[in-house]
C-alpha cells in the first residue's frame, strides 16, 4: 500500500509518502520547502520497520524532537501527517 499525504504548516510544505507491506513501513521519505536542521532521512530511518499504527508510531515519536529535524515543527503537527 502507499501512502502520501502532504500539509502546509507554518514552516512550510511537508509532504510524507510511504510504502507499507504487511502493515509495517517498508519506506518513509519526506519532501518540502521547509528549512532543514538535520538530515531528514535520520528522521525517515526513526519510521523504516516500524508497524504503521497511530500508537506504535507515537510511542517513535517520544524519543525525537520534530524540530530538530525540521526547523519549528512540532512532534503534533507531524503526526499530522502520518495519518
Amino acid at each position: 500500500m502507499s501512502y502520501r499525504k502532504e500539509i502546509r504548516f507554518d514552516v512550510g510544505s511537508i509532504s510524507l509518502t510511504m510504502d507499507i507491506k504487511d502493515g509495517s513501513i517498508y519506506i518513509c521519505k519526506s519532501y518540502g520547502d521547509f528549512f532543514e536542521v538535520k538530515p531528514v532521512e535520520e528522521l525517515e530511518k526513526l519510521f523504516t520497520g516500524e508497524r504503521y499504527d497511530k500508537t506504535q508510531l507515537k510511542s517513535v515519536l517520544l524519543n525525537v524532537n520534530i524540530s530538530e529535524y525540521i526547523y519549528s515543527l512540532k512532534n503534533e503537527e507531524f503526526v499530522q501527517l502520518l495519518f
